[in-house]
């Protein structure tokens, strides 16, 4: 009884679960597509993984992401200092730690904002 009872507060994290194609960035009226990117979650699990095209590679890391509300996303890579400082390289990131605002969520897209910068990823 107590469990049916227990509201489904983790509908937005439920929906976050699984892989993300980074599909374009969007940042003061330019649009830059992007398919070399995914976003990986489980449960508190986060993995960066980016495909180098070059070298026909992919390149991942791996860390934790955090819900603080329904539109409150913290991700943070945790790796080891070393590889996460130089996967950072291949990314846009300035640190090991990103604060996104959940823009929007559904089953097949998720948009995500740092500041003016907005991040539109579909489900792979």
């Amino acid at each position: 009884m107590i469990l049916w009872c227990m509201p489904s507060c983790d509908k937005q994290e439920h929906q976050l679960e699984g892989k993300w194609l980074l599909t374009r960035v969007e940042e003061s009226g330019e649009i830059t597509p992007v398919d070399t990117v995914w976003y990986n979650f489980q449960t508190s699990l986060f993995q960066y993984q980016i495909y180098d095209k070059a070298s026909n590679t992919y390149k991942s890391c791996y860390g934790y992401k955090v819900m603080n509300d329904d539109h409150s996303l913290d991700l943070e890579l945790t790796f080891d200092y070393e590889a996460v400082q130089e996967f950072l390289l291949w990314t846009d990131w300035e640190g090991a730690k990103r604060h996104f605002i959940i823009e929007s969520i559904s089953h097949r897209e998720l948009r995500l904002l740092d500041g003016e910068r907005r991040y539109c990823f579909s489900r792979f």
